[in-house]
């Protein structure tokens, strides 16, 4: 099946993080760790493989035909082929994915 997609925004119009990307929010939530675990974290590339993963869930969060590509939320242009009913709200369904246990996944001192 064959659809017309439209941008929905970026992740700083659209996410409700008030961050660039999604890196930048993981970032945030870690700015209150340690350096070293910090460090840890970047040498193992730890911070990446949050990143995936914090991808990964919003786009399963997200409804079919919605997707998080790069730093864009895509998804079809007319209302007759949404999966969904009502407004799309991208911000809320973000704000649902459990970050913290992401972080925690990967967590540099639990691998």
């Amino acid at each position: 099946m064959s659809y017309t997609t439209r941008d929905y925004g970026s992740w700083l119009t659209t996410s409700g993080t008030r961050t660039e990307s999604t890196m930048v929010a993981i970032s945030d939530v870690c700015n209150g760790a340690d350096q070293e675990w910090r460090e840890r974290a970047e040498a193992s590339g730890a911070f990446e493989r949050m990143d995936r993963a914090y991808i990964e869930a919003i786009n399963v969060a997200l409804p079919d035909r919605v997707s998080l590509n790069g730093q864009d939320f895509c998804g079809p242009a007319h209302e007759a082929d949404h999966t969904w009913e009502g407004e799309l709200d991208i911000a809320g369904i973000v704000e649902g994915v459990d970050l913290q246990a992401i972080i925690d996944r990967y967590d540099p001192d639990n691998v």
